[in-house]
């Protein structure tokens, strides 16, 4: 079924509040994906059309307002679960296992291996796909955006890290890296007050309040810096973005990134940062698959 004849609604609960770099973020961004793919997508709510209009149906919660609105669903249409099945009670997983039999066109769409494992077990192998958790976001991808970073010529030996809330170990990761470089380092963050405890000696690093990720000024300093320090054991829109402006990306984590990835481009953190700088860079087209117009191609194949 192509564009011209499919109707996508994305539900996810009501009770649930839109914020930077979370999962409903993500939902935003496959809604764009999709509408560059030339689909009408719609999000859940007053402006939304019937519900028994639409053909595709992408569920972003299984909570019980969300599940009610999946017993309200034609059993013949399609629809694709985004479930997190971390920390759920028996009886919730449960409650997936029965949606598998109850629904037989329903996909439970994973974004890493861990997921696969754990969806195949409750609902069967034959049910779950796999698509990259995050992805590039359309405006990084434009000729005219590429233009201006190309251009930019204020280049400095710097390396970012970009810091939210809750990220403790990546507090104590950033201070160890500051203090086995020479580099100067830009740190983000919303815990200002957590990193100046940490590096208050430290002359080479400057500590910044967390700028709005996808704002002007966050790519102005991700666009200048050398290296890109990814804290995080998962993809982010910010470690693929860095690797989309052909920046060195330094992880502790670079094991586990590097296998999500399925290549070698991310580098051990405490690696000699000016040797690792000067890597050979990769082709763009790569990262194409990690491109939200691309992740939702791969959302819609099979339907």
């Amino acid at each position: 079924m192509g564009p011209d004849s499919m109707k996508i609604l994305i539900v996810s609960s009501s009770s649930v509040k839109y914020s930077h770099g979370s999962g409903e973020e993500e939902l935003l961004q496959l809604q764009i994906g999709f509408k560059l793919l030339g689909y009408q997508c719609d999000v859940a709510g007053p402006e939304s059309e019937d519900f028994d209009e639409y053909d595709l149906y992408l569920y972003f919660s299984i909570r019980d307002d969300v599940l009610e609105t999946i017993d309200q669903m034609n059993p013949l249409k399609s629809a694709v679960l985004f479930p997190q099945v971390e920390g759920m009670e028996s009886k919730e997983l449960a409650e997936l296992s029965k949606l598998s039999v109850k629904l037989p066109a329903l996909r439970f769409q994973a974004r890493t291996d861990k997921e696969v494992k754990s969806y195949s077990s409750l609902v069967g192998s034959d049910k779950v796909a796999h698509i990259p958790g995050w992805f590039i976001k359309p405006f990084i991808h434009s000729t005219e955006l590429d233009d201006i970073f190309d251009n930019i010529s204020s280049k400095k030996d710097y390396v970012l890290a970009f810091m939210g809330y809750g990220r403790d170990e990546g507090v104590e990761l950033v201070s160890r890296a500051s203090n086995e470089n020479s580099f100067d380092f830009i740190v983000t963050s919303d815990r200002v007050g957590d990193f100046e405890k940490k590096i208050i000696a430290e002359d080479n690093v400057n500590i910044l309040k967390k700028e709005k990720y996808g704002s002007a000024r966050w790519y102005e300093l991700l666009s200048n810096c050398n290296v890109f320090f990814e804290s995080n054991d998962r993809l982010t829109c910010s470690l693929l973005e860095a690797l989309w402006l052909r920046k060195t990306v330094v992880s502790p984590h670079y094991r586990s990134l590097n296998k999500l990835l399925g290549k070698e481009l991310v580098f051990e953190s405490n690696s000699n940062l000016v040797e690792v700088k000067q890597v050979e860079k990769f082709s763009r087209s790569f990262l194409m698959k990690f491109h939200v117009d691309e992740v939702c191609k791969s959302i819609l194949t099979g339907f």
